[in-house]
């Protein structure tokens, strides 16, 4: 068990140690923080609060759920991972100061557990609702230009998207939009299911276009700078790849070094034994 328990904190630290890397390397790179477009100052309050009702429906839409919890659930499952840790842990190593400090230590991964998880899972979605998002300034561009307004353009843009959470979102705002014709509520209510300045940015957009018109150069240039961003995650995606495949050829080379090693030795044993008997 001890073992296990050394395993499974050696994959937590190269997995910090993986994020922590990919942190530094985007964000004292040069050329990355020239590609990052700017975004629309929005002002965010982070109040504290892990029982509030709203605050927790909030932060579960805005993560993505990927457990498809509601409130009741959510917090069932935190606790129920915080009491099973602490349990565990104190039966494990004993009802002694250290069995209480590990107990304490595994309550406090467990109740966070779950939000760990959602942060890793709502993450990943940005990444994949930003090589999507540039594909839809495109079609919006391309169909205001083609003399289709900005709201019709809208109810066509959930076709040129990857991501299902994205899809998902872009098809609610045009049944919105096609059922109440307030465009700028349906938009309030699509920007409020996402935590991004870049979808921030993009409502920001839409709306002006609204009032004064969409203009494509801001457009073109949202979807240049988006383009540029992406492409440091595309080679980031394909580093990972090129690990994955290094690692299982490893894996794969260490196996066989180890099949012929263990036959030779097996063989050289068998010799020695025939040669003394």
């Amino acid at each position: 068990m001890l073992y296990i328990i050394k395993l499974i904190l050696l994959i937590c630290s190269l997995i910090i140690a993986y994020y922590l890397r990919c942190f530094i390397k985007l964000k004292f790179n040069s050329k990355y923080k020239k590609a990052k477009p700017e975004y629309s100052p929005i002002e965010k309050t982070n109040t504290i609060n892990f029982f509030n009702r709203k605050l927790i429906e909030e932060k579960l839409v805005k993560c993505g759920n990927p457990f498809k919890l509601n409130v009741k659930s959510y917090m069932f499952l935190k606790l129920f991972i915080l009491l099973g840790g602490a349990v565990a842990a104190v039966q494990y190593i004993g009802a002694s100061t250290k069995g209480l400090i590990g107990g304490l230590v595994a309550a406090i991964l467990g109740f966070f557990s779950v939000d760990i998880v959602n942060y890793l899972s709502n993450e990943d979605d940005k990444n994949r609702i930003r090589l999507d998002l540039a594909d839809v300034y495109d079609l919006v561009s391309l169909q205001t230009v083609a003399g289709v307004n900005i709201g019709h353009a809208l109810l066509e843009v959930h076709t040129v998207c990857k991501s299902k959470r994205l899809q998902k979102s872009l098809i609610k705002l045009a049944a919105k939009i096609n059922l109440s014709k307030n465009i700028e509520k349906a938009l309030n209510e699509f920007n409020s299911e996402y935590d991004m300045p870049e979808i921030d940015t993009f409502v920001a957009i839409i709306k002006e276009s609204l009032s004064s018109g969409l203009k494509e150069e801001i457009i073109d240039d949202q979807s240049a700078a988006l383009k540029a961003v992406n492409s440091f995650y595309t080679a980031s995606e394909t580093e990972k790849i090129d690990i994955y495949v290094l690692v299982i050829s490893m894996l794969l080379l260490g196996g066989i070094l180890g099949m012929v090693y263990y036959g030779i030795g097996s063989d050289l044993l068998k010799s020695t034994h025939g040669l003394f008997s």
